[in-house]
């Protein structure tokens, strides 16, 4: 019975760390998106394309990455765009 279990705690360890890693590959990669959209939005906004800017700061917020950069962009954009 012990020869049986020592095997099986391995493998579900083994699993275990390998679901682990597979989520936090994927939450770098979102970020890399986020950082490159971010990126994008901010190059638009300087070059004086605001409402641009402000549809790209709003698929950011679309995706889930709420942050008060984002927000604060967002507004200013907006702004921007009205005068």
């Amino acid at each position: 019975m012990k020869n049986r279990l020592i095997p099986l705690l391995l493998i579900s360890l083994m699993l275990a760390f390998l679901v682990i890693m597979g989520r936090t590959l994927i939450r770098g990669e979102e970020n890399s998106l986020h950082k490159v959209s971010l990126q994008t939005a901010n190059s638009l906004y300087q070059r004086g394309h605001y409402l641009e800017s402000a549809q790209v700061y709003e698929q950011i917020l679309a995706t889930g990455h709420r942050n008060e950069i984002v927000y604060f962009n967002l507004g200013n954009a907006y702004l921007q765009s009205e005068i």
